[in-house]
């Protein structure tokens, strides 16, 4: 008997293929490429109901996209921040013109590689800035002190010089001008007294040679630069790469009323170098010309060491402007100043009297600070120093 056999049972519906998100990633930086896999017999414009979802494929891959890329940005910021947080920071302070831009200018050279040809062409802008006014302050203060100008042809030339504010380099004839007053004795008596107006301490490098370093084909160097004044009015951040460490510094203004914003990276600095400048001895506030700058720096560093945030932190303290200490101990007594010290008018005897008056403020709980007398614009001796504070 012949057994019957069953009909086949009917083949089963195609599945529609559920949609699929792959991640390319290119030479140059990850490429996110979400593909959704309709297939040959369903449209990208269809609707999604075999799943559920109204939505058509294009939508669906364009919501994906949006969703992968929100969370890649999610863990590129968590990992920025635990970068962050890892890395080494140290804080920068100390009054006005005390030597903290410069220090961070040699972090530059011997850290950072040099400079950008950018930041070439603006220093270049300001060491031609610095001259000029430096003759300019001079001048006034012949006028103002009764020392009378023999080259008035000079003088008025100077003053009357308007730069275009990106000028590389003098005219021939300013430069032949400021040359000759430069030499003056009138000129020469006013920069002795150059504390009594605010005279930046850069005046005689510059001056000396504007016969060379005033020519728009002259050649910056590391030790111009480091010379170079301008005032800082905001607060910083600069990153070097040290073997496997990437060290932050932040540098602020100094001046009183940028004080008030320092506050913010207390918490998150590892530590703190405080810069105050020798040579501030016998100079007035530029925001405040009855307070002595070393007065100023004494009392700036008290708050700053008894800071419940920062006595802990390792501190180190540098001493800057050796160089013009002793320039300035062959006219001028300390003692004028400071009537309690006793010492000979000396830089070495000078330096230790500031130094145990710094070092009296220092808090009972915190660790004893890394001293260092420093000349900022010494380029080869700050590479030592550099390597202390790496």
């Amino acid at each position: 008997m012949t057994v019957p056999v069953p009909p086949s049972p009917p083949a089963p519906a195609p599945v529609p293929p559920s949609p699929s998100v792959r991640s390319v990633a290119t030479s140059d930086a990850d490429e996110l490429v979400v593909t959704v896999q309709p297939g040959a017999y369903q449209p990208a414009d269809r609707p999604l109901r075999d799943f559920g979802i109204d939505d058509t494929y294009a939508q669906l891959e364009a919501s994906v996209t949006r969703t992968l890329l929100f969370d890649r940005t999610i863990e590129q910021d968590r990992l920025e921040m635990k970068r962050f947080q890892e890395d080494p920071k140290l804080l920068i302070l100390g009054s006005g013109d005390s030597g903290k831009t410069t220090f961070l200018k040699n972090l530059h050279i011997h850290l950072g590689g040099g400079f950008t040809p950018e930041q070439l062409a603006l220093y270049r802008v300001q060491m031609i800035d610095n001259m000029l006014n430096g003759m300019r302050i001079l001048l006034n203060a012949c006028r103002t002190m009764g020392y009378k100008i023999s080259d008035v042809a000079s003088r008025d030339l100077v003053l009357s010089y308007m730069p275009d504010g990106k000028q590389q380099g003098l005219p021939m004839n300013v430069i032949a001008a400021i040359h000759a007053l430069w030499n003056t004795k009138a000129v020469y008596t006013a920069w002795k007294s150059g504390n009594k107006f605010g005279l930046q301490d850069n005046v005689e490098y510059f001056l000396d040679k504007v016969l060379t370093k005033g020519r728009p084909d002259y050649d910056l160097t590391p030790e111009d630069i480091v010379n170079i004044r301008h005032s800082t009015s905001s607060i910083s951040e600069t990153r070097f790469q040290y073997g496997k460490e990437t060290l932050r510094f932040y540098d602020v203004a100094g001046q009183r009323s940028f004080r008030k914003t320092w506050a913010s990276y207390f918490d998150s600095v590892n530590a703190v170098l405080f810069i105050t400048s020798l040579a501030s001895f016998d100079q007035q506030l530029e925001e405040e010309e009855h307070v002595n700058r070393m007065h100023d720096a004494l009392l700036l560093f008290k708050e700053i060491a008894n800071n419940p945030h920062l006595m802990r932190k390792p501190m180190l303290l540098f001493f800057n402007k050796r160089d013009i200490l002793e320039r300035k101990l062959r006219y001028n007594q300390v003692s004028t100043y400071f009537p309690d010290y006793k010492g000979p008018n000396e830089a070495s005897a000078v330096t230790e009297f500031f130094k145990q008056r710094f070092l009296q403020f220092k808090s009972p709980v915190a660790k004893e600070p890394i001293v260092q007398v420093t000349c900022c614009t010494d380029v080869k001796a700050m590479a030592i120093t550099v390597s202390v504070v790496s």
